[in-house]
């Protein structure tokens, strides 16, 4: 090409590759099924949309839908394993721990298990001494298969310290590069359009701190579409946090890749 000519930029989205591979028309049909036609993953891997907008990761009604009335927050569980997710603070934010109760016998057609949370761990202007302890007594009340905390900044020594004082646990340092993030809530906004996740909502969750402070957290939270990654943060004002919704993503992620024994039956 000449010096200063534009490379030629050729862009072509699904239905056209479709039309020259039949396998691909088919995987993609299973795309519009496991993550919606109408989604934003599906929009920018396949149709080409470049989306660069902000918007609200779930709206109000949505969010609504997701809360069981029936269910009261749940101290302790010993029945089946759980899995937490802890996000460490940062400057002025909070640590928050969220155990989530998995139900593993029974995924749907594709795979993803039922989540219901438990309950809510909030600390904050603790010394970490302090903080590791009250960590160690939250998982303690729960039969817990693993533990995911965001190794950014002090997570990663966090996570190092938390292994050692549970042995027993899987403790995991997760990363929070944007293709990791993007997989937590990509994976998230999955189980929510899928009615595969649920948060107490009974009247005595709902008049608790925890509980409120989850509920706005979430309803001011933003999706973020920076370049083919999906994040979500709070807004850039004061008093806008997100550690609740960080704490529910890095829970729900450490669930992606199980999957359910297969059994071999001899003849």
């Amino acid at each position: 090409k000449k010096r200063g000519q534009r490379t030629a930029h050729f862009e072509y989205d699904w239905k056209v590759a479709a039309k020259y591979n039949d396998n691909y028309g088919k995987f993609i049909n299973k795309e519009k099924v496991r993550i919606g036609e109408d989604s934003d993953e599906f929009r920018m891997s396949y149709l080409n949309h470049w989306m660069l907008e902000k918007g609200m990761f779930v709206t109000e009604e949505r969010l609504d839908r997701l809360y069981d009335t029936s269910m009261p927050l749940v101290p302790e569980w010993w029945r089946t394993p759980i899995v937490i997710g802890i996000d460490v603070a940062r400057s002025n934010d909070s640590t928050v721990a969220t155990a989530v109760w998995v139900d593993w016998d029974h995924p749907d057609g594709l795979g993803f298990f039922e989540h219901r949370v438990l309950n809510w761990l909030e600390l904050h202007d603790t010394d970490w001494e302090s903080q590791y302890f009250k960590i160690v007594d939250f998982v303690r009340n729960y039969d817990v298969l693993r533990v995911g905390i965001d190794a950014q900044g002090v997570g990663g020594a966090v996570a190092e310290r938390l292994a050692l004082l549970l042995p027993d646990i899987e403790v995991m340092g997760l990363s929070s590069d944007a293709k990791a993030q993007n997989e937590r809530w990509v994976h998230l906004t999955e189980l929510i359009q899928r009615d595969q996740l649920v948060i107490p909502g009974h009247s005595k969750a709902r008049r608790t701190r925890r509980w409120k402070k989850f509920n706005q957290q979430m309803v001011d939270l933003e999706r973020i579409n920076r370049g083919p990654y999906l994040l979500a943060e709070a807004p850039e004002e004061r008093g806008a946090f997100d550690d609740y919704p960080d704490s529910l993503a890095l829970a729900c992620c450490l669930t992606v890749h199980d999957v359910m024994p297969t059994v071999s039956v001899a003849e």
